[in-house]
């Protein structure tokens, strides 16, 4: 909420914000972890029979962002996605991360938690 609202204090806007973001109604549509879970699932199941041990998915600046699929969020990067264990999400710059850290602090619950910038 970057934006200056006339006649509006910071704090206003980012109560109504939050207001409007507990309210399923009005909130902003997000994919649950438990759909997160059912599509890394899936693609394990397809690596396992390719024999693959890692999938390198880009998003970049093109208009397949392929990360989404992984990320629930445009980061305009490489996820690095491993058989087991955890995913981790490069993006070339800093406000992707830091919007990815401002959303957790507000209660969202990211579909990937390790996020790094390529170039720091």
């Amino acid at each position: 909420m970057a934006m200056a609202l006339v006649g509006h204090s910071r704090e206003k806007v980012r109560a109504d914000w939050r207001g409007r973001m507990s309210n399923p109604e009005t909130a902003y549509p997000t994919l649950s972890l438990r759909e997160r879970d059912r599509r890394w699932s899936k693609v394990r199941d397809l690596m396992k029979a390719k024999e693959l041990d890692c999938l390198l998915v880009a998003g970049l600046h093109g208009r397949e962002q392929f990360d989404g699929y992984f990320t629930n969020d445009h980061m305009q990067g490489v996820v690095v996605f491993p058989l087991e264990g955890d995913p981790t999400c490069l993006t070339w710059t800093a406000s992707h991360i830091i919007r990815h850290m401002e959303n957790s602090s507000r209660g969202g619950a990211p579909c990937v938690e390790d996020m790094r910038q390529l170039y720091p």
